[in-house]
């Protein structure tokens, strides 16, 4: 890739990437040559070696290594390499005016499909959106995710049936105290709140605890060495502690609970005491 070395740093912090040399050096160095660290082991190419650089076309040019570059993807390390856009010119043997990429950075990246058709009808160009360009990778998260609620899912509603259980056998066991209760004034509703509210309290202490259990082990995960390889390379398996997604497993769990424990809770406020006392 021929880039402007500075701008392309800006879309794409590739200085925080680099694992030796600088991306500076691809201006002050003549004929520099930034390279994946995939390609540069492939090669058995260091910094500072110096490499002959072919195009399709046959134009050689003679290039130094200036820095070597681990973004993590491992495709993009295997194959990429950067030089100033003047350099893969002459190796393209084109004009100082041969572009072919114009990458634009948006502050709402959101708003790239929006703009990407308003650019095309505006300029003539083919433009793409980072979602068309990369659909391939997002149908393959798009499935990891439907999975990973799925299972979520199951857990959610296996717990609201434990819990379903649980205040199913502790209404069978408080028979005499519904009845006790209900003769002294108590109301079906009241009965009904009481029996709800304890499941509530439940699903409240319940996902108190699971929180912070589970963050405990993202975060012991997140710690543990795991050099993963494949489509992308990590030291570290890479987990998102965004607050927002325990709020709304908190709030889930609360709601799942509160579902769980409203039936039997109805039918405790249905007892008769009398048939109760009867059978005594």
């Amino acid at each position: 890739n021929g880039v402007n070395i500075r701008k392309e740093n800006q879309l794409f912090d590739l200085e925080e990437d680099m694992v030796s040399g600088s991306i500076i050096r691809l201006e002050t160095v003549n004929n520099g040559i930034i390279l994946g660290s995939g390609l540069a082991e492939s090669m058995g190419t260091m910094l500072n070696d110096n490499i002959t650089v072919v195009s399709p076309g046959g134009v050689a040019l003679q290039m130094k290594v200036v820095g070597i570059l681990d973004t993590g993807l491992r495709e993009l390390d295997n194959s990429r390499a950067y030089s100033s856009i003047r350099n893969s010119q002459k190796l393209m043997d084109v004009t100082g005016n041969y572009i072919t990429n114009i990458n634009i950075k948006l502050e709402d990246v959101e708003q790239s499909g929006v703009l990407a058709r308003e650019f095309q009808s505006r300029f003539g160009y083919t433009a793409e959106d980072w979602k068309d360009a990369n659909e391939g990778i997002f149908s393959v998260f798009r499935i990891q995710n439907i999975v990973t609620y799925l299972v979520i899912i199951s857990i959610l509603l296996v717990s609201g049936f434990g819990i379903f259980n649980i205040l199913s056998m502790m209404i069978y066991e408080k028979m005499n105290d519904i009845a006790i209760l209900k003769s002294i004034g108590y109301t079906d509703v009241d009965i009904r709140n009481v029996f709800l509210l304890e499941a509530l309290i439940i699903g409240f202490l319940g996902g108190l605890l699971g929180l912070v259990i589970g963050f405990v082990i993202s975060w012991i995960t997140s710690i543990i060495p795991t050099n993963i390889e494949g489509f992308v390379s990590s030291e570290y398996l890479s987990i998102n502690f965004d607050p927002l997604f325990y709020l709304l497993a908190f709030l889930f769990g609360l709601v799942a609970t509160g579902i769980a424990g409203y039936l039997p809770a109805k039918k405790a406020s249905k007892i008769d005491p009398i048939n109760i006392i009867r059978s005594q």
